[in-house]
């Protein structure tokens, strides 16, 4: 479970979230909400927080695709996933931590391919003064994104860990 907490920090509204083993600040920006240094797996999970699934979310080809055609396949995946852990008694997902940075590593090696890292632009967080320059987004495009999610949902979603349910359902 993830519990939110509102409180101001510089003048900003903040949103504390916290899984069982970690936390991280998102804060409000004049120009709208920003986390603060979080990883993800795929834009669709968060190593400390269980069944926290993100819709597209940075390290996604969100931003950089049609959104509508992005959340859709987010969302079949994260149903497809649901429905996999119900049909094996599976209480909770969360990404691990190795997958994460070999996603990280993926979409920053895609995105030098290109000439975003170049620019000095919100894509690579300088609208945001002290944020570390780096570009999120993944670049690789949608399809092979979603070829992508397909293996790690084809091989029992490798980079997640899961554990059961203390109870069946009926």
């Amino acid at each position: 479970m993830v519990c939110r907490q509102l409180c101001f920090v510089d003048r900003r509204a903040a949103l504390t979230l916290r899984g069982p083993s970690k936390s991280v600040i998102v804060y409000y920006h004049s120009r709208g909400w920003v986390v603060g240094s979080i990883d993800d797996c795929l834009g669709l999970a968060v190593a400390g927080f269980p069944n926290l699934f993100t819709i597209t979310r940075p390290s996604s080809p969100s931003v950089l695709s049609n959104m509508l055609v992005s959340i859709e396949q987010h969302v079949d995946w994260v149903s497809d996933c649901t429905a996999w852990m119900g049909e094996r008694n599976l209480a909770t997902i969360e990404a691990e931590t190795e997958a994460e940075d070999e996603w990280a590593k993926h979409t920053e090696l895609q995105a030098h391919l290109t000439l975003y890292p170049k620019a000095n632009s919100w894509y690579m967080g300088a609208n945001v003064p002290g944020k570390t320059q780096m570009f999120m987004a993944y670049v690789g495009g949608v399809g092979v994104y979603r070829q992508v999610c397909d293996s790690i949902a084809a091989a029992d979603y490798e980079g997640f860990t899961f554990n059961e349910a203390k109870t069946t359902r009926v």
